[in-house]
């Protein structure tokens, strides 16, 4: 199931355990949007809460203990999560306009409330040197069956890159999880895979998952933070629980093969990338060195093309036929130093 709202000032409640899809997600979960001055209070008398500030600046007092809490964004900062048990309280004073994604189950064992600061919550890049950067993004775990046996839930962040996959090669559990989206842009969007079904994911949407593979993915341009809340089931608790999808377990052989573009098509989409963002000048070391003679053909008309186009471009090699094929003007550098300069006219020879 996907939520989309547009969260108003206040407690915006996503999902109640007692009602539709909480029932099987078996979490309360909300967004808490707060301006400069607002205050707002949680207390819960037997459910567990877990709250994650996206965004603000703010203070929350609990237990006798005051924190000051300032994060920018949460795509390049850690977050602020404050764990209470049953019967424990907060209150959040807004000192700018801040958001709070909040979470919560039932749960009657007692712990000592916990707030997890940006330092105590590392981030792990995942994906660097799989399926050819693909599924590059930054996974952040607050506290899970590891480092918090006492709870039902599990709550962290996941940081997509702009046009990156995430809960991918595909993978499920059977605990439900929950995941709330957060673009850099209000406008991002990107796609989902959500209890089998296809759907396009926006700012501030919900998705509730109860079974299948769920892989996201952030449309290119969009940075995504999406908060992911598990719930342990009874007596199966979700302990770093993964069940590869059989058809598409193939992904996880580091020695599986991958088709990909060939070293010289590679070459020409990095040029054509470079010429879209608005380059007037390309400075090109060796770049013939790793390309097939016809690859080379097709490079240098390439480069004639963006010549004729007014762009100037700069060619350092130590193989003179390509000095002699494609070039207007020469200089020559040995240790260093320019040893002479001069335009091709026609009788330059070797």
């Amino acid at each position: 199931m996907y939520v989309q709202k547009e969260p108003v000032r206040g407690y915006n409640e996503y999902l109640n355990l007692n009602e539709g899809e909480g029932i099987k997600a078996m979490m309360d979960v909300g967004l808490l949007v707060m301006e400069a001055g607002d205050t707002y209070s949680f207390h819960e008398t037997e459910k567990e809460m877990a709250w994650i500030m996206f965004e603000g600046k703010a203070k929350v007092e609990y237990d006798g203990k005051t924190v000051e809490m300032d994060r920018p964004n949460p795509f390049d900062y850690n977050p602020y999560c404050l764990h209470l048990c049953a019967g424990d309280s907060c209150t959040i004073t807004a000192h700018d306009s801040s958001v709070f994604y909040v979470q919560k189950t039932m749960n009657d064992r007692k712990f000592e409330a916990k707030m997890y600061l940006p330092e105590d919550t590392d981030t792990w890049a995942r994906g660097v040197d799989e399926l050819q950067g693909t599924t590059r993004r930054n996974v952040r775990t607050c506290f899970d069956y590891e480092n918090a046996p006492y709870s039902n839930m599990v709550l962290g962040e996941v940081v997509n890159l702009p046009g990156k996959w995430s809960s991918y090669p595909p993978h499920w559990h059977p605990q439900p999880e929950v995941y709330f989206f957060r673009f850099d842009k209000p406008i991002g969007y990107g796609a989902g895979w959500i209890n089998g079904e296809v759907t396009e994911i926006k700012h501030n949407g919900l998705a509730v998952i109860t079974e299948k593979p769920h892989p996201m993915v952030a449309c290119p341009g969009y940075a995504l933070c999406y908060t992911w809340g598990i719930r342990h089931l009874p007596g199966n608790p979700w302990e770093k629980t993964r069940i590869d999808d059989e058809t598409h377990k193939w992904m996880l052989d580091p020695n599986a093969k991958i088709w990909q573009l060939s070293v010289g098509e590679q070459q020409r989409v990095e040029i054509l990338t470079a010429i879209y963002m608005g380059a007037e000048i390309l400075i090109l070391d060796e770049p013939t060195a790793v390309l097939t003679p016809q690859e080379t053909e097709v490079f240098f008309e390439t480069l004639r093309q963006m010549r004729d186009d007014g762009k100037s471009i700069i060619l350092i090699t130590h193989k003179l036929e390509e000095i002699l094929e494609i070039v207007d003007e020469v200089t020559v550098l040995r240790d260093g130093k320019m040893v002479g300069s001069r335009r091709m006219d026609g009788s330059v020879t070797r």
